[in-house]
């Protein structure tokens, strides 16, 4: 989705370290990534097309997509080093 007054783009759903994005064949001005849609009130996995203006706007919008998939995981790994640590602390009160 494009915001209307400032023209950036927005993706309604959550950007997951299992969402790889990749180039669409054929086009280097456009690339492609699977997500879940919850549009029509039930959950269905969609694949997600976004078509550029030039190749370079294409190439920053990977890389962008990327950074948030990589910090996604590495805030999936905190979170369960954090979690394994409560559940430490749980079973030494017990």
């Amino acid at each position: 989705m494009c915001q209307a007054k400032t023209l950036k783009i927005c993706a309604n759903h959550l950007v997951l370290p299992s969402m790889p994005v990749q180039e669409h064949a054929g086009n280097d001005k456009s690339c492609v990534w699977h997500a879940t849609d919850f549009a029509d009130g039930e959950l269905k996995d969609e694949l997600f097309c976004i078509r550029f203006g030039s190749v370079d706007k294409c190439k920053t919008f990977i890389e962008k997509f990327q950074e948030v998939v990589d910090s996604q995981s590495t805030k999936e790994e905190s979170e369960d080093k954090d979690a394994s640590a409560a559940a430490g602390l749980l079973d030494k009160l017990c």
